[in-house]
C-alpha cells in the first residue's frame, strides 16, 4: 500500500505536505528518524500512512498520558487500522488494589509467585483482537496478556515496560523524552526510612540515617531493592518506599536544589524509533536521528529582556525587585500571566497563586522543572520565563553523559514550559524570555526581539495588540 492508497482507503483528504512527508518517512522505516511539524498539522495521520506504506506494522506508539493514548487510538481507528490501548501494572494487575505502589516491584521480582501470572503461563489464553486493556479477561495476568492481541498499533505510555513485538516504535511528543523530574527531599528520606523499618534492618536504618541521600543513595540501590522485595514477600505493603526506589532506579544521577531532589531522564526505546514532535529541534541531536521537517507557518512573538538575568553569581535582591517590577508591569496588559522559574528564583517572586486549579486570572507561578512544567494545558495571554532555567553548575559536567550541553537543557525546558500555553493551533501568547542569556540561544519557534527597558517592552506589546485588533 502506498501513502495515496492509505488516505483513499481511510476516506481522508491529505493536507498540504502530508503526502510528501509520509513518503519521506516511509522511505526511512523501519529505522531511526524524527518528524517535526507544527501543532494541528496532522502528524499522527502522516505517521500512520508512513508506517502502513513501509510495512512497519505492528508498531508501538509511546505517549506520556492515557488521555493521549485515547486520542491516538481514535486516529488509528479512523485510518482503518486496529489500535490497542495498553495499560500499566497499576491498571491491569488484579492485585493492584492490595499492592498499591508496590505492584511494580512485586511484578518485576516476584511474578513467579503471582497466581495470575502462573495461570497465564500454565493455561495460555486464546484471545482475539480487543481495542483496550479494559477488554481483557480479569481472571489472568492482563499485564503480560496484552503483549499480543493482534493489533496494528499498540499504544502505551513511556514507562510501560513491554515491547509488544513491534516492528517500529513511535515516540510521540518526543520533546518530553528529555525531562527534569523532582521529588521533595523529605519524601525521599521518609521512603528510605520506611523501607528500613519494614525490612526490620537496624543496619540499613543506620545507613539511611547517616548517608547523604543525594550523593550515596544509588550506591545502596541494590541493597535497598532487595530489602523491599524481602518485605513484600513477608506481606509488608510500604506506601512511600516503592515510589522512592522507582525514582532512584530510573535516575542516571541526582542533584539537590534547596529541599527538592532532581534527576534528568532521557527516554530512548530499543530498536527502530520514530521521534515525533512539534518542537523536536532542541532534542534531535540527543537521539542522533535525521529529521523530516514541515515548516512552521506561525511563530510566537518573544521578547528577550537584556537587563535581567538569574545567573548564579549575579542574582540577588536588586534583580529580584526588577523581576517583580516586570510582572507588575505585565499585569497592565494581560489577564492571565503564566510564569516559570527555578526553585531558587521562584521563592523571591510575587504571584497570585502557585496552584493551576485556583488560577482564573493574574499571575500563576510554577517551577520550570516542577510537576506542571510539561504535560498539562494552561492557556495564558502571556508566558514569562523568569530566568533561563540552567541547571546548577555542578550538574552541568554530568550532562555530557547523556549527550546534552547546558544550553540544550535551557532550550528544551523553555519549549516545554511555553508549550503549556500553546497546545492549540489558535493559541498565541506573548512570550517574555526574561534573561539576557537567551540572546545566545537559537529557538526556531519564536520571532525574537531584544528589549532593553520596560519602555521598549511596552512598545512591542502595544504594537502586537494593534496587529491582533486588525486581524
Amino acid at each position: 500500500m502506498n501513502v495515496e492508497d492509505f488516505f483513499k482507503k481511510a476516506g481522508l483528504t491529505p493536507r498540504p505536505l502530508q503526502l510528501e512527508t509520509a513518503r519521506e518517512l516511509a522511505s526511512q522505516l523501519p529505522g531511526n528518524v524524527g518528524l517535526e511539524a507544527p501543532p494541528g498539522w496532522g502528524k499522527t495521520i502522516a505517521v500512520l500512512a508512513a508506517l502502513a506504506s513501509a510495512g512497519a506494522l505492528p508498531a508501538v506508539w509511546r505517549v506520556r498520558t492515557y488521555p493521549q493514548a485515547r486520542r491516538i487510538s481514535e486516529d488509528v481507528a479512523v485510518a482503518n487500522l486496529k489500535p490497542f490501548v495498553a495499560g500499566g501494572r497499576e491498571r491491569t494487575c488484579p492485585l493492584a488494589g492490595e499492592l498499591r505502589a508496590n505492584v511494580h516491584h512485586y511484578c518485576r521480582y516476584l511474578k513467579h509467585k503471582c497466581p495470575y501470572f502462573k495461570l497465564l503461563v500454565e493455561s495460555p489464553v486464546r484471545l482475539g483482537y480487543v481495542p483496550s486493556y479494559e477488554d481483557l479477561p480479569p481472571e489472568v495476568c492482563r499485564y503480560y496478556l496484552q503483549e499480543n492481541v493482534g493489533a496494528d498499533v499498540y499504544i502505551a505510555t513511556y514507562n510501560t515496560g513491554l515491547n509488544f513485538g513491534g516492528v517500529q516504535t513511535v515516540v510521540d511528543e518526543a520533546h518530553n523524552a528529555v525531562s527534569v523530574q523532582s521529588m521533595p527531599l523529605s519524601k525521599l528520606r521518609e521512603g528510605l526510612a520506611e523501607l528500613a523499618q519494614v525490612a526490620g534492618s537496624e543496619e540499613l536504618l543506620d545507613k539511611v540515617e547517616k548517608f547523604d541521600v543525594v550523593t550515596n543513595v544509588r550506591v545502596y540501590l541494590e541493597e535497598l531493592t532487595a530489602a523491599l522485595v524481602e518485605a513484600l514477600e513477608k506481606g509488608a505493603r510500604p506506601r512511600s518506599a516503592p515510589k522512592v526506589l522507582s525514582f532512584i532506579r530510573e535516575a542516571p544521577f541526582l542533584w539537590r536544589e534547596g529541599e527538592e531532589v532532581y534527576t534528568l531522564k532521557v527516554y530512548r526505546p530499543r530498536g527502530p524509533s520514530l521521534y515525533v514532535s512539534a518542537t523536536l529541534t532542541p532534542v534531535a541531536h540527543v537521539f542522533n536521528v535525521p529529521v523530516v521537517s514541515v515548516p512552521w507557518q506561525k511563530k510566537y512573538t518573544a521578547a528577550i529582556t537584556t537587563w535581567l538575568t538569574t545567573a548564579y553569581r549575579e542574582y540577588g535582591p536588586p534583580l529580584a525587585r526588577e523581576y517583580n517590577n516586570l510582572l507588575f508591569f505585565l499585569r497592565r496588559f494581560f489577564d492571565r500571566i503564566l510564569v516559570f522559574a527555578t526553585s531558587r528564583v521562584a521563592k523571591t517572586l510575587s504571584a497570585d497563586t502557585t496552584n493551576p486549579e485556583e488560577w482564573n486570572r493574574g499571575v500563576l507561578l510554577l517551577l520550570s522543572h516542577g510537576r506542571y512544567a510539561e504535560g498539562v494545558d494552561l492557556p495564558a495571554d502571556c508566558v514569562v520565563m523568569a530566568g533561563a532555567p540552567y541547571l546548577p553548575p555542578y550538574v552541568s559536567a554530568r550532562l555530557a553523559a547523556v549527550g546534552l550541553k547546558p544550553d540544550d537543557v535551557v532550550a528544551i525546558t523553555t519549549v516545554q514550559n511555553v508549550g503549556r500555553a500553546t497546545r492549540t493551533p489558535s493559541a498565541s501568547p506573548f512570550i517574555v524570555l526574561a534573561d539576557e542569556r537567551y540572546a545566545r540561544l537559537s529557538i526556531p519557534y519564536f520571532d525574537v526581539v531584544e528589549v532593553h527597558s520596560l519602555k521598549d517592552l511596552e512598545a512591542i506589546i502595544t504594537k502586537l495588540v494593534r496587529v491582533h485588533a486588525t486581524q
